[in-house]
């Protein structure tokens, strides 16, 4: 895919967070619900961002997810929204 959308909304489901892997940015809760998204896509990593393919997407809610994920606190299926960041891309 050449492009990739302004706004997603990332649905992270219970199997998500199941086979997530803490501070593991490719294989992340979030990272493996933008791959069931976006399955093609071959660059898919998050910290307190979301890159996918060379774009940056950002989100309040991004970085709390990961840092209580990568901490052992609990996490439970929700939707983020993120907007792409168009300034740059990695």
């Amino acid at each position: 895919m050449s492009s990739y959308p302004l706004r997603l909304r990332i649905e992270i489901t219970e199997d998500d967070i199941n086979k997530g892997e803490a501070k593991q940015p490719s294989s992340c809760p979030i990272a493996l619900a933008v791959e069931r998204m976006f399955p093609d896509a071959f660059g898919i990593s998050v910290t307190d961002e979301i890159r996918i393919d060379g774009y940056r997407y950002r989100g309040v809610k991004v970085s709390d997810f990961v840092e209580s994920f990568d901490s052992g606190g609990y996490v439970e299926p929700c939707i983020i929204e993120v907007s792409r960041d168009e300034s740059e891309s990695f």
